[in-house]
């Protein structure tokens, strides 16, 4: 993994964690879980019932890009994201015969972030849209987080179930010093 600087507040990830290149999906992972797995279900959600965990990011027991890259690496916040999307140039390309998105930043700098299959119980959606996860909840919808959507014909901020499997783009930089606290109405 290459740490590219676009011009923003942190730098990000040549590749998605587990991927080969720039341009491949890599692995899918639920929200704070720090490995791939066969289901992604409310059933097999380690961190869905544990009301006790208001932030993953840089925590290598929870956030998948700290665990598998080590110290600086992490998943993005949510305001990464939206720096992302608001301070970045957006191109749809087709590049190894794989549909992308060219991101440039203001550095005049790019990365690809390849649309995505997501994974919800046993169904697979196949890349015509992409979700990426942030390491953020998402304000107070029980059960779900801040993701990067991707699709042919829009880009930007949404959320998702934390059981699904979504791929993860890692970013280099120290942690954020606030990370709001949410509460996900969970009883335990």
């Amino acid at each position: 993994m290459k740490a590219v600087d676009l011009g923003l507040n942190v730098k990000w990830g040549d590749r998605n964690l587990g991927a080969e290149t720039p341009t491949d999906v890599g692995n899918y992972y639920a929200w704070g879980e720090i490995e791939p797995k066969e289901s992604y279900s409310k059933s097999t959600c380690k961190i869905c019932n544990d009301a006790s965990i208001t932030s993953i990011v840089g925590n290598a027991k929870y956030d998948a890009a700290t665990a598998k890259l080590g110290d600086k690496w992490r998943m993005p916040t949510k305001e990464e994201i939206e720096a992302l999307i608001e301070s970045c140039t957006w191109t749809l390309e087709t590049v190894s015969g794989k549909e992308v998105y060219k991101v440039t930043g203001p550095s005049k700098v790019f990365i690809y972030l390849p649309k995505t299959d997501f994974i919800v119980n046993e169904y697979t959606q196949k890349e015509n849209i992409g979700y990426y996860w942030s390491a953020n909840f998402y304000d107070n919808q029980g059960g779900t987080a801040s993701v990067l959507y991707l699709s042919s014909s829009a880009h930007g901020l949404d959320y998702y179930f934390l059981y699904a499997g979504l791929a993860i783009r890692p970013v280099y930089g120290d942690v954020p010093a606030k990370i709001e606290a949410v509460d996900l109405g969970l009883s335990v």
